[in-house]
């Protein structure tokens, strides 16, 4: 359940009537980071905290859409949604908030009438009361969708259940140009200039873009250059980085604002008016491609200098975790004897980077026809017991569809199986539906050509492209290609473990990979072993191996203790923990991303669910659910 309070969002998960949290407001300037200051009472959703003094009524909202469908606004509307209705009566303010944006915002008024600034008494959770509002009404083809209320004090609510939209996403759509703005007030200093084609993010700056994917194709595949204009501060870097990730640094524009100023309407207020338009029209194209200095990263460098270098995202397992840790710019490369189960383990890899970091994985994967088949085994793994009707209830089968058509995407090029096609779906999907990664499985399926070159300078080039393809948008790139040959252990009569210098063709797949593991199967105990046999950069892991036990029932992996004797596989296959048959649905909920960003966003609940709220320090009898990170997978 996520709770929304004077612009932060912090998720709380669990049963417990009273929560001890780390605060979103203070807990990054922290420096004990351990210290969970925050008190959540999940009844009365009163929260203090006791070191910043961050403290009220916190609101919820469940069913916020970010779904439309084209022309016609909203898509599966809840029940308790009320579209709202645009009162043109309404567009006349009192002299009180309309010399706060005119004297004190400096927004002509003819900006204020023309984007239909409505005045309101509204109820803002975190005052605990209904106060005067500005009404920033949200339309989508001249249909009201939404309206964000803002009192003078800078809290804020939108309606409840209605969908995340841009704000003023109509004026944009046949442009050839847009401006990004984290504001309704810094969209308006920039109409103030004299452009319209200026929109707003909906809920404050992060990096989850959710409620852009409907209007990427219709409104921004036109574009021949965005804006970027969004704050200075950290927030507003992250996300200035997904939209330079989203639409591609070739079409960008990054907009400052000069001394003292963190927006456009610091800008506006400081400088004034011609100024503002110069420091648009002057705004600099990225760097040189391919030429950087330390300036291009120097956030980057500054938080390496103070934190150190990042260990990298977990993989779900804690025994693999301790030798490989993944980061988004890296090429993965599987391989494995057929019947090894790499592709189930490169599948279970893309369940868990969901589960915890909320990636979204595309595949190109002809081995996996019909696409149905392919889907089932995602299904079964999610829901933790067989994919068939009478097994998995109809609310199951529902809960998968939806997983389904929002995080895995299969890529089928029409034109052909060349890896410049799948790059290009790629790309698309990247732009369009934000995928953090990208499943190539297998090697062989890949229509390749050679184009005069032999194998082993065929193979350096197509791995050097999927490295570049990686870095150039920020995904981690996972290829599973089978070994040349398969040597069997006279002892033994297994076949021996491939290495990356096994896999058919060249040497270069090792030589290339960021990441390079070989997956191993015992047919008689069922054990799976994962050797991870290369890990370029150090801080994000070592060479080692893990081991799981596979289940049979739902196609997930449990990690279990190593001990490669034949007496020890077989009571590994009896000793491992109880298989895991719970619905993952309900788990992802009470999973919290190590690195989540904290979001800024205020929904309005009616003020019967906050009635009879007392405050008071807690006593020493109080017991509390731990709702810090969790980094692991609950296996």
């Amino acid at each position: 359940m996520n709770y929304y309070l004077e612009g932060f969002t912090f998720e709380v998960s669990g049963t417990a009537k009273k929560v001890r949290m780390f605060c979103p407001k203070c807990h990054s300037e922290r420096r004990d980071k351990r210290d969970k200051s925050l008190r959540v009472d999940t009844v009365t959703k009163f929260v203090h905290c006791y070191h910043c003094g961050l403290d009220g009524i916190a609101t919820t909202d469940s069913d916020a859409l970010k779904a439309l469908d084209k022309g016609s606004g909203v898509k599966g509307v809840p029940s308790h949604f009320r579209r709202p209705v645009f009162d043109t009566n309404k567009t006349v303010l009192s002299d009180e908030l309309a010399k706060y944006l005119v004297e004190e915002r400096f927004i002509p008024q003819e900006i204020i009438q023309r984007m239909m600034i409505t005045e309101e008494v509204h109820y803002i959770a975190a005052v605990g009361k209904k106060v005067k509002c500005i009404g920033f009404n949200y339309f989508v083809d001249d249909v009201l969708v939404n309206t964000k209320y803002r009192d003078l004090e800078k809290h804020f609510a939108l309606e409840p259940g209605a969908p995340l939209v841009p704000w003023n996403i109509d004026n944009v759509k046949d442009s050839n140009e847009c401006v990004f703005t984290e504001g309704e007030i810094d969209a308006m200093s920039f109409m103030a200039t004299g452009r319209m084609d200026v929109i707003s993010v909906p809920n404050g700056a992060n990096g989850s873009l959710e409620w852009l994917n409907p209007f990427v194709e219709s409104h921004f595949e036109n574009k021949d250059v965005i804006y970027i204009a969004v704050d200075t501060d950290k927030q507003g870097l992250v996300l200035r980085n997904e939209l330079l990730r989203r639409f591609g640094r070739e079409k960008c524009r990054i907009v400052t604002y000069g001394p003292d100023c963190k927006d456009a309407n610091d800008h506006l207020k400081l400088y004034g008016l011609e100024s503002l338009k110069i420091y648009l029209d002057s705004a600099p194209e990225l760097p040189l491609e391919g030429v950087f200095t330390v300036k291009d990263v120097i956030e980057d460098f500054r938080a390496m200098f103070e934190q150190g270098l990042s260990h990298g995202l977990s993989t779900g397992f804690k025994n693999l975790d301790r030798f490989m840790r993944f980061e988004t710019g890296m090429l993965n490369i599987v391989t494995g004897v057929p019947g090894a189960g790499k592709s189930e383990f490169v599948d279970m890899l893309s369940i868990n980077l969901f589960m915890l970091h909320d990636w979204k994985t595309a595949f190109f994967s002809p081995e996996n026809f019909p696409l149905t088949t392919h889907y089932s085994k995602h299904a079964e793994k999610m829901v933790g017991k067989k994919f068939k009707k009478g097994i998995t209830s109809e609310a199951e089968y529902q809960e998968v569809v939806n997983f389904l058509k929002e995080n895995i995407f299969s890529i089928i090029p029409k034109e052909g199986f060349t890896s410049e096609c799948i790059l290009r779906k790629a790309r698309e999907l990247v732009r369009r539906k934000g995928i953090k990664h990208l499943v190539i499985d297998p090697y062989n399926c890949i229509d390749h050509q050679y184009s005069g070159k032999d194998e082993t300078q065929y193979i350096s080039k197509f791995l050097q492209e999927l490295k570049e393809f990686a870095m150039n948008n920020e995904v981690l790139v996972t290829l599973v290609a089978h070994p040349r040959k398969m040597e069997i252990d006279l002892k033994t009569g297994t076949f021996q473990v491939p290495n990356m210098y096994s896999i058919n063709g060249s040497a270069n797949f090792y030589n290339k990979a960021d990441y390079g593991i070989a997956v191993e199967r015992n047919s008689r105990t069922n054990v799976c072993t994962v050797h991870i046999q290369k890990v370029r950069q150090r801080n994000l892991g070592k060479p080692g191996r893990a081991c799981f036990v596979f289940d049979l029932t739902n196609g997930r992996y449990v990690p279990c203790e190593e001990d490669l004797s034949d007496d020890g596989l077989k009571m590994m296959r009896h000793s491992a923990e109880i298989f895991d048959s719970s619905n993952w649905f309900k788990k992802k909920q009470g999973i919290i991303e190590s690195n989540a960003i904290q979001q800024r966003m205020c929904f309005e609940e009616a003020a019967s669910d906050i009635a009879g709220v007392s405050g008071g320090d807690l006593g020493a009898s109080d017991e509390y659910e731990d709702a810090s990170p969790r980094p692991e997978l609950p296996f």
